[in-house]
């Protein structure tokens, strides 16, 4: 049996053109994990950008300890970064994917985040006039790697993660 304890934190993230940001996580792992404590969610708290850099500061804290019997579907953390228009709606901004480092100790990394696209013109006018952009049924998608071959996607911007990994 092997255990493993993440604490992590979103730092921030960089994001032209978007204000009124916040973060949802999601762990993703096999059938064998189980999480013996923390949350598998969660929710930041919204940050505007700040300054000409355009960083949206969250400091956002996980911390999540797992169990398994096998290796077999490693955990990855799930990102989807969300913004509110000027007329109060959710609109996503990205996802990105997170592998949770299996060696012990402080890792930190950049990660790119991608939205879908809209697959016809029609269709992004039609989003644009009713703020119903595309996005993910499932923010868990990004995580695994069936169903995502035919997305189309743009890069939209990156986020700073920091993670320290236990293992035992």
């Amino acid at each position: 049996m092997s255990a493993l304890r993440l604490v992590a934190q979103v730092e921030y993230g960089e994001f032209s053109g978007y204000d009124n940001l916040y973060v949802r996580y999601a762990l993703s792992f096999g059938h064998d994990w189980t999480v013996l404590h923390g949350l598998e969610t969660g929710l930041s708290q919204m940050a505007r950008r700040s300054g000409s850099g355009g960083e949206a500061v969250w400091n956002f804290p996980i911390d999540v300890a797992l169990k398994s019997t096998c290796a077999f579907g490693w955990p990855r953390l799930a990102l989807s970064v969300y913004a509110v228009d000027a007329l109060g709606r959710d609109a996503v901004v990205g996802y990105a994917s997170v592998l949770v480092p299996p060696t012990p100790g402080p890792h930190a990394q950049w990660v790119y985040t991608y939205a879908p696209k809209a697959s016809s013109i029609l269709q992004r006018v039609r989003g644009w006039i009713a703020g119903a952009y595309p996005e993910f049924f499932d923010p868990k998608l990004v995580a695994r790697s069936e169903g995502r071959e035919v997305t189309r996607v743009q890069r939209r911007g990156r986020v700073r993660v920091s993670l320290t990994v236990m293992t035992r």
